[in-house]
């Protein structure tokens, strides 16, 4: 019964039905690589000890894939955004 109350007492705020009417984009590609990366992480630090860490071609693929895909993919200001924190992180 609350939830009925709920449904049809409390309206959404003027900027919420905006956003529902102008359709948000969605980064695919951003939520898979990140999917992808934590995925192959977790399977890397599972079985790594039951397959001698990075003596395994197994564990070192699942290193390699979870260290690429969760590199940011900079694209147009971004990359010279990138760039410049990678000088100031690094001392130079």
């Amino acid at each position: 019964m609350a939830l009925l109350l709920v449904y049809k007492l409390i309206e959404d705020p003027p900027w919420v039905k905006r956003a529902k009417g102008a359709g948000i984009r969605f980064d695919y590609i951003g939520v898979s690589l990140l999917v992808l990366g934590v995925g192959a992480l977790q399977v890397m630090l599972d079985k790594g000890q039951e397959d001698d860490w990075f003596g395994s071609r197994f564990i070192l693929t699942l290193a390699v894939v979870a260290a690429v895909s969760s590199f940011p993919l900079p694209s147009g200001n971004g990359l010279a955004k990138l760039l410049l924190l990678m000088c100031v992180f690094s001392g130079i």
